[in-house]
């Protein structure tokens, strides 16, 4: 099937094309997240138990949303971030990590924003 790696390993799906091959029979709740996730009016939120997939869903929605805004060309970007961001109790020490992800992003991405029109 062409996949790198374990098809039943725990590990979280990347946002990639292949964590979009590995998620299989959620095309309901995947449509449903990105249509949340690009929402004007929402700040969705995934609940549910350690280890149902709320964070394989979510990267491979923004890879989803990522591929769908380049070929739409429509200077709008969707980017999935390269990287985990999670809360900490230093303050600083968090704000620092959202930066860090942030930018590092962008850089990964930064041929992406010609092409859709964007500087």
């Amino acid at each position: 099937y062409g996949f790198s790696g374990n098809p039943y390993s725990q590990k979280t799906l990347p946002a990639t094309a292949e964590g979009a091959e590995l998620l299989a029979g959620r095309d309901d709740l995947l449509a449903d997240a990105m249509e949340r996730i690009a929402s004007d009016s929402a700040s969705p939120t995934f609940e549910g138990p350690v280890g149902a997939g709320k964070t394989s869903l979510l990267n491979v929605a923004s890879y989803k949303l990522l591929e769908a805004s380049t070929e739409a060309r429509a200077r709008e970007l969707w980017l999935p971030a390269v990287g985990q961001i999670q809360i900490r109790l230093d303050g600083d020490e968090f704000e620092a990590e959202v930066y860090r992800i942030v930018l590092q992003t962008l850089i990964h991405y930064a041929d992406k924003f010609e092409y859709v029109g964007l500087k």
